[in-house]
């Protein structure tokens, strides 16, 4: 039977309603890199309605004036927007959010957009009957760029191949065969496009270049020390079923990486390059960071951070 029938007194736990908890952000606000004389909106969101929400900026509380809105809406969005961005606005950002129960904060940086730096010149990686491999070392921004490659046939003016590139390699099948191109780059973000690299070694479409001919299974290659890269042959690398690793040099600086070589067929080519996807877009000090990769006709070199660990070099070389 039921309490009731029993005699037993009954009791009702307190319904918890939104407005009993401490304010909590769902959505945190984030880093934002802007232009100057150019509109940003800064937003985030809590769980749940606050009694009070305040913006500051370096410390120090902010208002809402003819160039600063500070709006919420029904929806728990709490929005700070500056309609004209001046050096003066760049700084940190915090949003408080504060009820009877508790506060909560979140911050955010405001970053001015910088004209990025001149590329490395790129390189032809690959070359097809009708067409080629491009790949370029990544730049350093403190902001997303893309990147803009022009071609240019023997003889000829430079002309755009593709706009609006994110990752740092483009293949092409629209080049004539028997004709000799030449490639180069330049780095566009919110500020703007940067100059252009310098241009590529020319190389005749349909036939590959001698500085691409022959074996690229070891980092020591010809392939790989064009790119600036020397194997250091004192060190024992590691060979797993799928991959070889052995630790390098870059050329420029004399910073210690690793060199991860993996073979791969036609067959294989893409299931290949899903590793490097997968690193490029992985950002965490918990996960080994990719410093550049290269692609030959025959292999995929990734090179990869040095990370102290006696066993981590055969632990690379199982993937």
């Amino acid at each position: 039977g039921s309490l009731k029938k029993r005699g037993l007194p009954t009791f009702k736990l307190p319904n918890l309603s939104s407005k009993d908890k401490a304010p909590a952000f769902v959505e945190e606000l984030t880093d934002q890199t802007v232009v100057v004389g150019h509109l940003v909106t800064l937003t985030c969101r809590t769980a749940q309605p606050v009694t009070d929400v305040e913006w500051y900026k370096d410390g120090v509380p902010l208002q809402s004036s003819e160039r600063v809105l500070i709006s919420s809406t029904l929806k728990n969005y709490h929005l700070l927007t500056i309609l004209v961005v001046s050096a003066q606005d760049l700084g940190i950002y915090a949003c408080v959010a504060t009820n009877p129960l508790g506060s909560a904060s979140t911050c955010c940086i405001i970053k001015k957009a910088e004209i990025p730096c001149c590329p490395s010149r790129p390189e032809v990686a690959q070359v097809y009957k009708d067409g080629a491999l491009i790949v370029w070392r990544p730049v350093e921004s403190n902001s997303p760029v893309t990147y803009f490659l022009q071609y240019r046939k023997e003889g000829e003016e430079w002309r755009a191949l593709t706009l609006d590139i994110s990752d740092c390699c483009y293949s092409t099948r629209s080049l004539c065969e028997g004709q000799v191109y030449s490639f180069r780059i330049a780095c566009i973000s919110k500020a703007g496009m940067g100059p252009y690299s310098e241009p590529s070694a020319g190389v005749r479409i349909g036939k590959l270049s001698p500085g691409h001919v022959g074996s690229s299974t070891a980092p020591e290659s010809a392939d790989a020390s064009e790119r600036g890269f020397m194997a250091d042959l004192h060190v024992e690398g590691g060979r797993g079923r799928f991959s070889s690793v052995r630790p390098c040099r870059e050329k420029s600086t004399g910073r210690a990486y690793v060199a991860k070589v993996i073979p791969y067929t036609e067959e294989t080519r893409e299931e290949t390059l899903q590793e490097y996807q997968v690193l490029k877009k992985l950002h965490h000090t918990n996960v080994v960071q990719l410093h550049a990769a290269y692609l030959s006709p025959h292999d995929l070199v990734l090179i990869l951070e040095l990370c102290e660990g006696r066993q981590l070099l055969h632990c690379l070389t199982t993937g």
